[in-house]
Parts: C-alpha cells; sequence; structure tokens
C-alpha cells in the first residue's frame, strides 16, 4: 500500500504511530489500574485509589477513542488513493477518446487517398490498424462504472508497455455491483499489479481479466501464466503482511481479501504450474 504526504505530513505513518502510542498507554494504564486493585494496601487513601482509578480510566477511553479515530484515518487515506487513482486512470481514457475523435478525420483522409491511388490492400491495411487501435479502448468500455472502465484501459495499457498480453472477457455491465465502483477498482488493480510482478522475466507473458455474471453472484478473475505459487505461501498468502518480495509488502491481498468480505464474498487462488488464477466473487446488490 502506498504511503502518500499530504502538505509535508505521512498520513499513514502518523496514524500508525497514534495507534502505537495509545496501544501502550492502554497497556501501561490497565496495568497499573491491575497493581492497585491487587495491592490496596500500596495507596492506603480511599479517595485518591477512586480518583487514580477513574482517571486511569479516563485515560484508557481517549486513547481507545485515538485509535479509533486513527484506523478511520488511515481507511480514508487508502480511499483517497484509490479516488486519486481512479481520477488518474478516468484523465488516461479521456485524453485516448479525445486523440481519437481528433484523429477520426485525418484517418478518413488518408483511407480515401489509398482509394483514390488505387491502393485497396493498403487501405485495408490502414483500416486494419486504426481498428485495433480503437478495440484498445473500446473494448474496456464495458461497465456501467466509468472508473472501471478506466482502470481497465489503464492496466491494459501498462501490459501493452511492458510486452504482456492482456486479454479481456467482461461479460456483464456489473450493473447491481454490491460495493463503490472504486472498492472494486482497488480489488482488481492489487490483483492486476501483482499478475504484472509474477509474470516479470516470463517468456510469452499473458494476463487474462474475466468479468463474469453468475446469476447471484459477480465473479471477477485474474489468471496469469507466471510460476506456481508455492504452497508454503498458499497457505498465508491472505495474511496481512506477509509477503515472498521482502518487507513492507504483503498488504495487497488481504486489502481484496477484505473487500471481498464486506461484500459477503470471497476471495480464491487457484495456482497451477501452467496458470494462477485469483478469483473473487461478491453477490449482487
Amino acid at each position: 500500500m502506498r504511503s502518500i504526504s499530504r502538505n509535508g505530513i505521512d498520513l499513514k505513518k502518523l496514524s500508525l504511530m497514534a495507534i502505537l502510542v495509545n496501544a501502550v498507554q492502554i497497556v501501561s494504564s490497565v496495568f497499573i489500574a491491575a497493581i492497585l486493585l491487587a495491592t490496596p494496601q500500596l495507596i492506603s487513601d480511599i479517595m485518591v485509589q477512586v480518583l487514580l482509578i477513574a482517571v486511569l480510566i479516563v485515560t484508557i477511553t481517549g486513547a481507545v477513542y485515538d485509535i479509533t479515530e486513527a484506523v478511520r484515518a488511515r481507511k480514508l487515506d487508502s480511499s483517497h488513493d484509490m479516488l486519486e487513482d481512479s481520477y488518474n486512470n478516468l484523465t488516461y481514457l479521456n485524453t485516448e477518446m479525445r486523440k481519437q475523435r481528433h484523429d477520426f478525420k485525418n484517418h478518413l483522409q488518408v483511407i480515401y487517398s489509398l482509394l483514390e491511388l488505387n491502393e485497396p490492400n493498403e487501405a485495408i491495411a490502414y483500416i486494419d490498424r486504426v481498428n485495433a487501435d480503437l478495440s484498445h479502448v473500446q473494448s474496456s468500455l464495458k461497465t456501467i462504472h466509468p472508473a472501471v472502465n478506466a482502470l481497465i484501459a489503464a492496466k491494459k495499457n501498462d501490459a501493452d508497455e511492458a510486452g504482456i498480453m492482456f486479454t479481456l472477457n467482461v461479460q456483464t455491465d456489473l450493473e447491481k455491483l454490491p460495493v463503490p465502483s472504486y472498492e472494486i477498482c482497488r480489488a482488481l488493480s492489487n490483483l492486476i499489479d501483482n499478475a504484472f510482478d509474477a509474470l516479470i522475466g516470463q517468456v510469452d507473458p499473458m494476463l487474462r481479466l474475466t468479468i463474469e455474471d453468475l446469476g447471484a453472484n459477480y465473479r471477477f478473475t485474474v489468471s496469469n501464466n507466471g510460476p506456481a505459487i508455492d504452497q508454503a505461501a498458499l497457505d498465508h498468502i491472505f495474511t496481512a503482511g506477509y509477503s515472498t518480495k521482502g518487507t513492507g509488502r504483503g498488504m495487497g491481498l488481504a486489502i481484496v481479501s477484505d473487500i471481498a468480505k464486506s461484500a459477503g464474498g470471497g476471495l480464491f487462488v487457484d495456482s497451477l504450474p501452467s496458470i494462477t488464477k485469483f478469483i473473487i466473487e461478491v453477490p449482487k446488490k
């Protein structure tokens, strides 16, 4: 997960520090309260004991509230990150569509000139190239959620630049998506980025995104032909913080699992030597 600084303040690190400090404060307060209750002879004055216990209770209550707010701040910061990504993806998709609209007249002029020069084969080849460019964007415009469409288009472009064959099979418009579109973007983005990592150095790398309507559920499948995941890793792969890529990683799949569970669904993995699939299933709204 990214750590974003806003006005020079790293919200994720700051909120984590607040959680740790307040957790220590709660543990210390509980420990002191336990000592006072177990050994009342340490302070003989009943009023002092009561006052001290009251102070400890207020301290613990405040610390719990601070931790709650810190956790909320982290969630809001993560949502902000995803909304920012969605905005950037939408900007990319809008730019590509404007480019195509701008070039449309030029394409017609080239095709007309080739036909006028009696070069039908060249005209057909040119049309095929233009059609491929149009399909690149249009293949992403399959759902009613602009953020999802933009994410797909942006990731497809990233795959093309990385030399990865990205195939797409969208069979539904996701009209009854049970979570906000930016949340499903967050989930798909993590799964696709993980697939990119798995395909580094792979011969003929391929990635496939399938979105299906199963009647009562939606299914999102991200598959790649990278190496199989070791069985020992599969047992811990959805645990927050677990990673085979080094420290500071291992949050992506945990985030995806949380999103799927919050919608009443789940995240599953099927890894074989020839193909690895990550599958999200969520019930319709």
